[in-house]
């Protein structure tokens, strides 16, 4: 394209001019739209890293609505570009964190399940039970005991 408009330059005929001219703006477009994707992948890794940072950090009681806010999203803005992100819906997402967390607590400490749900976060041990079965595809106290065997 740089080419082309380089080689119409010398010409000096309605032609030449008008297609120089197109050549011209199709080339700032062009730019203006690979700067505007690496802007892009640049705030998207941002994003990612700063979810990850907090998460890291607050798994047991962090609200939809305070890592929003702590981003500077509204509630539904984050949704949608936490899933474009993740991959995934950040309670999907939450839920596997936290099961993460607890398979260290399961394998290293004497704790009952029911503290260890509590303590990563989750409500209820039946809700624990159920959201590691579904990511483990086994319960925490049968992963216990294969693990410690």
């Amino acid at each position: 394209l740089f080419e082309e408009t380089f080689n119409f330059y010398g010409e000096h005929n309605f032609t030449s001019d008008l297609t120089s001219y197109a050549n011209a703006l199709r080339l700032i477009s062009y730019i203006i739209q690979k700067r505007s994707q690496i802007t892009a992948i640049n705030l998207s890794s941002d994003f990612v890293a700063e979810v990850n940072t907090y998460l890291d950090k607050s798994y047991q009681t962090v609200t939809l609505k305070e890592i929003s806010k702590h981003v500077g999203m509204s509630y539904s803005h984050f949704s949608k570009v936490f899933t474009e992100n993740f991959g995934t819906n950040y309670s999907a997402y939450l839920n596997k964190i936290r099961v993460e967390k607890s398979i260290d607590m399961l394998i290293n400490s004497d704790a009952s399940i029911t503290d260890i749900a509590l303590m990563v976060g989750f409500s209820s041990t039946s809700h624990y039970i159920k959201i590691f079965k579904n990511i483990m595809n086994i319960t925490p106290s049968k992963y216990r005991k294969i693990k410690l065997f």
